[in-house]
């Protein structure tokens, strides 16, 4: 499918020196001479398939839209063009036509469903992920097609993979068992959280420190940031590893998904804790400090690589 998008812009090409009669001895002078070329139309392939790598026709200039630098740009005019038969996948069958009937056809390719089930121990209740591991038997059992392929994968000390695409649920199971004893998913993280939440229960309420109301906000406003430093990095982490299988999952064609299982994921840890924490809103200037933990446009970027990838994010909170 190719799109005609008409754009409008300026290209400053350099420009060869302009011949000159030089008299004399009189030294050669480079020349300003700056060429321009404006660009009216450029042309995007833009590949659209459905769950099982099939195109998808019938789709018109307003079922996109472009973006360019920011602003949406129009779009000229848009053609399906099909480059042809796809080759006959491996173990198609064709079936021979008596005569008067109509033409044989070929059995169409199926692929198989792909499914990462990703557990996100580092920064979750160990006792969150334990149950959703208990659960993961019962999808395997109930939720699933024999077909079905289902990848494991962690991330505690860093992102591992536990168990490689299969269908073989038996392996699976025994996969999550061993993985249930595993030190490596306990952290300390629950264990700093309250006492993160204990000493900010005292900055507010003044439990500890003392001091008057305002110096007690003060107070609560710098240890939700100093909770933020220590949070943030973590949340990066996974974000990362989350970008990682959407990298190694987008290539595989047909219906694919990552099933994400932990406690979730703050836009802005600074924000949450405060919010969580203190019960109140906060003041322009802590939003101003705070800003340096926005970690929305690297959610929102993740969503667009998986949909661009063709990968479905599930998210299920422990």
């Amino acid at each position: 499918m190719v799109l005609a998008l008409v754009l409008g812009a300026s290209v400053a090409l350099p420009g060869a020196p302009r011949d000159k009669k030089r008299t004399g001895s009189e030294s050669p002078e480079t020349s300003t001479l700056v060429e321009r070329a404006t660009v009216e139309m450029v042309l995007i392939e833009a590949y659209v398939s459905d769950g099982q790598g099939r195109p998808i026709e019938g789709l018109g200039p307003n079922d996109f839209v472009l973006m360019v630098d920011g602003h949406v740009r129009p779009i000229s005019s848009l053609e399906f063009r099909n480059a042809g038969a796809p080759p006959m996948a491996s173990g198609a069958v064709t079936t021979q036509a008596p005569p008067g009937q109509a033409p044989p056809t070929t059995a169409e390719k199926k692929y198989p469903r792909r499914f990462i089930l990703f557990y996100e121990d580092r920064t979750s209740s160990p006792e969150g992920l334990t149950a959703a591991r208990r659960a993961t038997a019962r999808l395997l059992a109930e939720s699933l097609v024999p077909d079905d392929q289902v990848a494991l994968a962690v991330f505690d000390r860093g992102l591992r993979l536990l168990h490689e695409f299969t269908s073989d649920r038996a392996v699976l199971r025994q996969c999550l068992e061993a993985s249930l004893s595993d030190p490596r998913r306990f952290s300390d993280f629950a264990s700093e959280h309250e006492q993160h939440e204990s000493e900010f229960a005292g900055k507010v309420f003044g439990e500890t420190g003392g001091g008057s109301g305002g110096v007690r906000a003060q107070a609560a406003l710098v240890q939700a940031l100093n909770y933020a430093g220590d949070e943030a990095p973590r949340v990066r982490g996974i974000l990362r590893a989350l970008q990682t299988l959407i990298d190694s999952l987008s290539p595989y064609p047909g219906f694919k998904a990552i099933v994400f299982m932990g406690d979730g994921v703050a836009e802005n840890p600074a924000f949450d804790f405060f919010r969580r924490f203190a019960g109140a809103d906060t003041d322009s200037t802590f939003a101003t400090r705070a800003a340096k933990f926005d970690l929305s446009q690297d959610i929102k970027g993740l969503a667009n690589a998986a949909a661009a990838g063709g990968v479905t994010l599930h998210s299920v909170q422990t």
